[in-house]
């Protein structure tokens, strides 16, 4: 299952990422693409939070907090299952980038709680969850300061300026102000003013490398012939403005315990993108040595491996226990677009 997110919708995953299809945006054109996905998988596509793509809800409908979010995506696949019966004894993995840091472990802890419940139920069999440059734990990735300052995007002057910045947002987290934290941290990195774009002049921090990435033009989806094709009727395509707005208060808080509990079970990936600014991989693994587990020792001494895909040097991983930590070369916060066959070997590899 490869699930959206607030402001990147499954729809952009379709066609920019690990789908089956490219769209030319300039001729508005569809090619196939050589390496996708569903060639391996059978894979659902779904808007999540509600109230992007082209999902759609009543207002009181919103989610407001990530036990919403996971509940919303549970009751989807009772229903999915429940209409494809012959699928439920599938090996289910959860998939997802960015925000999807939340979202998976949310869903999987819904779908862990509710599998232990009436006998009635019907069972999800989940298998495994791959999160690609996650945003999971917000106090241990609020690390901006030295990571820019190392990669010389900042000096040290403006390194205690993102520091200063840093630990006022980690306060209002602590003290669960909720939505001062929120701005806080778009001050720093993401927010239209921030302490990123005013001192390094960049404005993609999602690969620092290749600028050249602008905003995704979502027109064509709301093309008739297009919605027409997609089953769709007359929903009209959202970017997902008022879900972000609904999950502000959600944005700075953690859910790390989650993972901990999830980990006893199941196994994680956590891959990240070696030139994403916003999920960056030293901030990923910040929250990863943070964590309070069973086998936390263990994964701070672990070997780092180099990962191969046709002889050619992909990435790096360690792996304890049930816990995955995967770094891909020459790619950014979207690694299925930029290394999508590599992205799709991992897959494979995971999965076996």
């Amino acid at each position: 299952m490869a699930a959206g997110g607030s402001r990147f919708q499954l729809m952009f995953a379709v066609f920019t990422e690990n789908g089956p299809y490219v769209v030319d945006m300039a001729k508005l054109k569809i090619s196939l693409r050589k390496s996708y996905w569903s060639q391996h998988f059978n894979v659902i596509f779904i808007d999540s939070p509600v109230g992007t793509g082209f999902s759609f809800a009543t207002e009181n409908g919103y989610a407001q907090n990530q036990t919403d979010v996971g509940q919303d995506l549970y009751n989807f696949m009772l229903q999915f299952l429940t209409l494809f019966p012959h699928l439920r004894e599938n090996k289910f993995y959860i998939t997802g980038e960015s925000y999807a840091g939340k979202y998976i472990p949310a869903f999987a802890h819904t779908i862990h709680e509710q599998n232990q419940k009436t006998k009635g139920n019907i069972r999800i069999n989940l298998r495994g969850l791959f999160i690609g440059n996650g945003w999971s734990g917000p106090v241990n990735m609020l690390k901006y300061d030295s990571y820019l300052y190392e990669l010389g995007l900042i000096d040290s002057n403006a390194k205690e300026e993102f520091r200063n910045a840093q630990r006022l947002a980690v306060d209002l987290i602590e003290n669960e102000k909720w939505e001062e934290a929120f701005e806080a941290i778009g001050q720093i990195v993401g927010g239209d003013e921030s302490l990123f774009k005013k001192h390094t002049g960049l404005t993609n921090y999602f690969n620092y490398y290749d600028q050249r990435h602008g905003e995704f033009n979502y027109t064509f989806f709301n093309n008739r012939l297009f919605r027409k094709l997609v089953h769709v009727g007359n929903v009209t395509f959202t970017e997902g403005g008022l879900v972000y707005e609904k999950l502000k208060k959600d944005v700075p808080k953690s859910v790390i315990d989650w993972i901990v509990q999830l980990l006893k079970i199941y196994p994680i990936v956590f891959y990240n993108g070696q030139l994403d600014i916003i999920c960056a991989y030293p901030l990923t693994e910040n929250v990863l040595k943070s964590m309070q587990w069973d086998l936390s020792e263990e994964y701070k001494k672990a070997k780092r491996h180099v990962y191969k895909v046709n002889n050619q040097v992909a990435g790096y991983y360690k792996q304890v226990g049930n816990l995955t930590e995967f770094l891909i070369r020459d790619a950014g916060h979207m690694v299925p677009s930029d290394q999508p066959e590599w992205t799709l070997q991992l897959l494979i590899d995971f999965t076996r």
